[in-house]
């Protein structure tokens, strides 16, 4: 793989990808995971970075960044499922500039510590979840009947959700290994649940 710049201007287009990787890096930080993926390892902040997603099935099984971006990310459609990472110095999305979310879903469970949600001028409706201790197995989103569920072995202590799914002015309750845990309304782009649960592993770069 060629190893790109600090003048490159990085843009990758996804249309159709079906696959389990270990991360999406464009001109990615400098997270433990990033070696070997496009853009790996470039450390300058470039706004003109940009990831667009325009389809597909991706599943992202991260030690690191679960999806790193150095600039802008834009999602049109397709399933993105982040599963970690577990590492408080990490986070399941990591972004300089915006993360619009136009269509599409994203799930993506990690660490609490450094999660960000996606951008305020997305174009559809997102929770972010902070649990109150850190957990394995099932969430599921419900409004009357089962809507939307992620699903990991692996510990995760926040949630990011994404979907065409979720309404506006909308209640919705979220079960944990199907115990109800808390429920939430939909009242602007990102619905705000609980409290980031913080530990002396939160400083990076």
């Amino acid at each position: 793989m060629e190893l790109l710049t600090n003048t490159q201007i990085i843009n990758i287009i996804i249309e159709s990808l079906c696959a389990i990787i270990c991360g999406i890096n464009v001109a990615g930080g400098n997270d433990s995971s990033s070696f070997n993926r496009p853009g790996a390892n470039n450390f300058n902040i470039n706004t003109d970075n940009i990831l667009t997603i325009n389809g597909g099935n991706i599943n992202i099984d991260a030690s690191g960044d679960g999806i790193d971006v150095n600039g802008n990310a834009y999602i049109y459609s397709g399933n993105i499922i982040v599963y970690g990472p577990t590492s408080g110095a990490d986070s399941a999305l990591d972004y300089d500039g915006e993360f619009v979310m136009a269509g599409g879903t994203l799930i993506a469970g990690g660490s609490s510590e450094m999660t960000t949600s996606i951008s305020n001028n997305s174009k559809q409706y997102n929770v972010l979840i902070y649990f109150d201790n850190t957990i394995t197995g099932e969430v599921k989103i419900l409004n009357n009947d089962e809507m939307i569920s992620y699903n990991s072995n692996k510990k995760y202590s926040s949630l990011i959700i994404s979907s065409p799914e979720l309404v506006k002015n909308t209640t919705y309750t979220i079960e944990v290994n199907n115990d109800k845990y808390k429920t939430f309304t939909i009242s602007s782009i990102t619905a705000n649940v609980g409290n980031k649960i913080m530990s002396n592993n939160q400083f990076r770069r």
